[in-house]
């Protein structure tokens, strides 16, 4: 099947390729308003004192397995640190709500991230305070309106008009 009769069939019967689209932009969108919930929730968190244990740049590259040429070069910041809640010791590894590492494809951004991090070994620490252990050390951003409810809202309609097209047309 050449192009021209793939979107000459995708034209006539468009819904076996809408079915797939719309599942995947509903996860999408579901998980997005998740983390927009999570992080919006974070704000309230509890704050402590940690102890800066490891900051470090990794570098990771990507080569052509035929040609052997680099394909990209990525510079990952990762942090290890201690905190104690109601004197528990915790440990964790997050910047933000989530994330974890950071990266850059300039070696001298992350240098720079990473210097800035060891520069201040004692981080401000926000925990959750249902669950300590879930931590970061800069909580998510207040979120104006309903943005993680339209998000949600976004997902479900998605999955709903992708299942509906499934046992409607039933394509497969």
């Amino acid at each position: 099947m050449n192009l021209q009769q793939f979107i000459n069939n995708m034209l006539a019967n468009p819904v076996p390729y809408l079915i797939p689209i719309f599942t995947v932009l509903g996860i999408l969108a579901l998980v997005y308003g998740f983390m927009l919930r999570v992080q919006g929730k974070s704000i309230k968190w509890g704050k402590t004192n940690g102890t800066l244990l490891d900051c470090r740049v990794t570098s990771r590259t990507a080569t052509d397995s035929v040609s052997n040429v680099t394909i990209n070069e990525a510079h990952i910041v990762t942090l290890h640190y201690r905190y104690t809640v109601n004197g528990k010791n915790y440990e964790g590894n997050k910047f933000k709500v989530g994330i974890s590492n950071i990266g850059f494809v300039n070696r001298k951004d992350a240098e720079s991230v990473a210097a800035r991090f060891k520069a201040s070994p004692n981080p401000v620490v926000y925990y959750n305070p249902l669950n300590p252990a879930d931590c970061a050390l800069s909580p998510g951003q207040r979120q104006t309106g309903m943005s993680a409810e339209l998000n949600f809202g976004a997902g479900i309609v998605l999955l709903v008009l992708a299942l509906g097209m499934f046992f409607i047309y039933r394509p497969y």
